[in-house]
């Protein structure tokens, strides 16, 4: 098995929003994309479109769910490469940890998540990949940007239980 690219990912519209997936090299976006699909309960059938970046998120290439005819020389000059999710495997993008994806997700809302590199090792004897190593908070809404799905942070979490107390009667601050 190839080397395994592991990435954190974050939403800018949610902050509590996390997640760390291993991915091996050899997928292709199109299927690192469905994968993201399944883990976030998202229709795999929208537009979308990776983007390789800068290291200040800026777009650089982008990678289309469906071929719109935009083509790249490969190192050599040698060859012309789709530039479709299909047609690019991680392990021809990504080289070291810090690169950076933008996963645009809502073509009509700019709206994306960020993938960072943050380790390539080898794979580990017992799991499977791509895998879902760490979940935090929901994902945004694919659709629509208006729905609040901001998590609450842990202790909003635990007092949720007695957001409907209003008091004891018979207690008084003279007790």
């Amino acid at each position: 098995m190839s080397a395994i690219v592991k990435f954190r990912v974050l939403s800018d519209e949610d902050p509590n929003f996390i997640r760390d997936y291993e991915i091996p090299q050899s997928l292709t976006l199109k299927e690192i994309h469905d994968f993201v699909c399944d883990d976030l309960g998202y229709d795999k059938q929208e537009l979308c479109s990776f983007f390789l970046t800068d290291d200040k998120w800026r777009k650089q290439y982008e990678f289309t769910s469906i071929d719109m005819g935009f083509t790249a020389s490969d190192e050599s000059g040698d060859q012309t490469i789709l530039m479709t999710m299909a047609n690019i495997c991680l392990e021809q993008i990504i080289r070291t940890p810090g690169d950076r994806l933008l996963y645009v997700f809502d073509q009509l809302g700019d709206r994306a998540l960020m993938f960072e590199v943050t380790d390539i090792t080898q794979p580990q004897k017992g799991f499977d990949y791509p895998r879902l190593q760490f979940a935090n908070g929901q994902a945004p809404d694919q659709h629509d940007a208006d729905i609040d799905h901001a998590s609450r942070s842990i202790f909003d979490e635990a007092m949720s239980d007695y957001d409907d107390f209003e008091g004891d009667d018979y207690y008084s601050d003279d007790e």
